[in-house]
């Protein structure tokens, strides 16, 4: 493998992007010339736990746990995929735009011991970093988390509108834009 992306939709799954494809119009244009898995099965019922069945290839890696901080002295498996080809000298970034959480994924190395996720407050700064990462020289891997599709539907924003499906639909087309600019670099 020489490049990677993954490209993590908060808060969208297949049934709400079937359901509205009118939202997802960069997704759905590439989908026709993509490897398309629509049968994907997990056990997961948060992004912790797809995190736990993607990068650290086990469904325990983070199932015996209440508090996401107590996560960080339970380990099964001591390195996440991307922690193996970080080794292997691929150029890493993971990109989470907004920020969602505190810091739970980095203080807990949830991606792996020593990849650490960076906190975009602004989408053209995130862009320019993942442009840097695409025109270096090294093989890399891009982990980009859009996570517009959770808070536009959150409470706040719940709060500044009388139309929360409004919400709901910037959020999925957010994600959408996101996607159609990393495709692009």
């Amino acid at each position: 493998m020489k490049n990677l992306v993954l490209f993590h939709m908060e808060s969208l799954n297949r049934i709400n992007y079937e359901m509205n494809k009118e939202y997802f119009k960069n997704i759905s244009g590439i989908q026709k010339d993509s490897l398309y898995f629509t049968n994907y099965f997990s056990t997961a019922t948060s992004t912790f736990m797809v995190m736990s069945d993607l990068l650290w290839q086990n469904m325990r890696q983070f199932e015996q746990t209440c508090d996401v901080k107590a996560l960080i002295n339970g380990w099964y498996r001591k390195e996440s995929v991307l922690d193996e080809f970080d080794e292997k000298g691929y150029d890493i970034l993971v990109a989470n735009y907004p920020p969602l959480y505190k810091d739970e994924i980095n203080y807990c190395n949830l991606l792996g011991k020593n990849i650490k996720t960076k906190y975009y407050e602004r989408h053209a700064k995130m862009m320019g970093d993942v442009e840097n990462v695409v025109r270096g020289d090294n093989p890399f891997i891009l982990y980009v988390v859009d996570n517009t599709g959770h808070l536009y539907y959150s409470d706040a924003k719940k709060d500044e509108s009388n139309n929360t499906l409004e919400y709901w639909k910037k959020g999925f087309e957010n994600i959408d834009t996101t996607f159609g600019k990393v495709v692009e670099v």
